[in-house]
C-alpha cells in the first residue's frame, strides 16, 4: 500500500482477508511511519492513539478517565469541530483496523482519533495536518486531564532489538558486587524507557558521563607521567611545564572537545574492544555499523580496526549522536538534528543497543565487593 514516497506491506488471511474486501481498500493510503490511515475521496484521515511512553490507549480506560460512559450507540469519547473540519476520539473504524491492524482486537481495546474536512488531496498535507491538529489536541487533553497521548507508531523491530543472553535461573547466584546507585538507577531507567528511543539513547549515555570523571583523572595522571618520568624532563624549561599543563588539560572544562575526550577516556578505560566486536558480529550489526553513512550517525565502526581506534570510532559515534539528540539548535544544517517521532530517532535502535553494552560494560569495570552491614 502507499505511504508517501515509500510503501507499506499489508499482511492479510483469514477473517482480515473479509474485511479488507468489504471496502474499497485501494481508495487508502498509510500516513509516514503513523499507524494511521487516509482516504482523500472522503476526505478524512485516522490514526490509532497510544499512552506516551506506553501501550495503545485502551478507548475503555480513556472512557473512565473522561468519565464518559461508552455503550453500542455511544462509541466516540470527544467530538470537537471548527471551520468545517472535525475531530473525534473513539471507536477504531473498519477500514483502518483492517489495514493497520488489530481487526481482531476488541473495539474497546484500542482508540483512535479521525479527522474529517481537511480537504487535503497529498500524503504530505495529510501527514502534516494529523500530526499538527492531533498534536495540539493532546497537549490541550494532557493539561486539562492528565492523559499524555501521541499517534501510534509500529512498534520498531530493527536489529537494534537485543539478543536473548545464553543463560538459565541456575546460572543466579548471590551477589558478591554492588555498583554505585546512581549509575545503576540510569541504567535500569533507560532499560524500561522502550519505545521513546531519544530517552533511552540519553539515560544510557548518562551511565557513561557519571564515569567520565574517574577516567579522565585516570588518563591525565598517564599522560603527565610521560612528561615527567622522561629521561629529559628537566623542570626549569618553561616548553616542558607547558607540556605539563597541555596533560592536564585533556578531559577537563565543559567545551565540546573536552566531553569527547572523556568518553573516549570513558571506554579506553572501562570497555574491552573485543566486547564490541562481539556484539557486532550479531544480526547484521556488521554491515550497519560499518557504513559510512547508514542512519543519523555518519561515523562507521569496523571490527577489523584496531583496538585502539575501535575504541575511538565508537566514541566518535556515540558522542555524534548525543550532540544531534542534545542540540536541537546549533550552526549545523536542521537535517542533521534528532527529533522525537522523526524517523532518524526510529533508526537509533543498533545505537542504542550498542550504547546499552557500552553502559553495562562501565558498571561491571567499577563495581566493588559487595560488604553487608551486620
Amino acid at each position: 500500500m502507499p505511504a508517501g514516497r515509500e510503501t507499506r506491506p499489508v499482511f492479510a488471511s483469514g477473517r482480515r482477508i473479509v474485511q479488507l474486501l468489504s471496502f474499497p481498500f485501494e481508495s487508502y493510503v498509510f500516513l509516514g511511519q503513523l499507524k494511521a490511515i487516509a482516504n482523500y475521496g472522503d476526505d478524512f484521515v485516522e490514526s490509532y492513539i497510544d499512552r506516551a511512553g506506553g501501550p495503545p490507549a485502551a478507548l475503555a480506560h480513556l472512557a473512565q478517565q473522561f468519565d464518559i460512559e461508552l455503550n453500542e450507540e455511544r462509541t466516540q469519547l470527544l467530538h470537537v469541530a471548527h471551520n468545517g473540519v472535525e475531530v473525534s476520539i473513539g471507536a477504531p473504524s473498519l477500514e483502518l483496523k483492517a489495514l493497520a491492524g488489530g481487526g481482531a482486537v476488541p473495539s474497546r481495546e484500542v482508540a483512535a482519533i479521525r479527522i474529517s474536512g481537511l480537504g487535503v488531496a497529498t500524503h504530505d498535507s495529510a501527514l502534516r495536518a494529523l500530526e499538527g491538529i492531533a498534536n495540539s489536541l493532546f497537549f490541550e487533553i494532557d493539561a486539562t486531564l492528565g492523559t499524555p497521548l501521541v499517534l501510534s507508531r509500529p512498534r520498531n523491530r530493527q536489529i537494534g532489538r537485543r539478543r536473548r543472553r545464553e543463560g538459565g535461573l541456575d546460572e543466579i547466584s548471590f551477589p558478591t558486587s554492588e555498583y554505585e546507585p546512581e549509575p545503576i538507577a540510569l541504567f535500569s531507567y533507560a532499560r524500561g524507557a522502550a519505545g521513546m528511543p531519544l530517552l533511552q539513547f540519553l539515560a544510557f549515555y548518562q551511565v557513561l558521563e557519571f564515569y567520565f570523571p574517574l577516567y579522565a583523572d585516570q588518563e591525565m595522571r598517564r599522560r603527565i607521567k610521560s612528561v615527567v618520568k622522561h629521561p629529559q624532563f628537566n623542570p626549569h624549561r618553561e616548553a616542558q611545564i607547558s607540556s605539563i599543563i597541555k596533560a592536564m588539560s585533556v578531559g577537563r572544562g565543559r567545551g565540546s572537545g573536552d566531553e569527547r575526550a572523556q568518553l573516549r577516556a570513558t571506554l579506553r578505560g572501562s570497555i574491552n574492544p573485543d566486547s564490541i566486536r562481539e556484539h557486532l558480529r550479531v544480526g547484521g550489526r556488521v554491515k550497519h555499523f560499518g557504513q559510512k553513512k547508514n542512519g543519523p550517525a555518519r561515523q562507521p565502526i569496523r571490527i577489523d580496526m584496531s583496538d585502539d581506534d575501535l575504541l575511538d570510532a565508537t566514541a566518535a559515534r556515540i558522542y555524534e549522536l548525543r550532540c544531534k539528540i542534545v542540540h536541537t539548535k546549533d550552526s549545523d544544517a536542521e537535517e542533521s538534528q534528532i527529533l522525537p517521532f522523526s524517523p532518524e530517532a526510529d533508526q537509533l535502535g543498533p545505537d542504542i543497543a550498542l550504547l546499552e553494552e557500552l553502559a553495562r560494560g562501565s558498571l561491571v569495570a567499577a563495581n566493588r565487593e559487595l560488604r553487608l552491614a551486620r
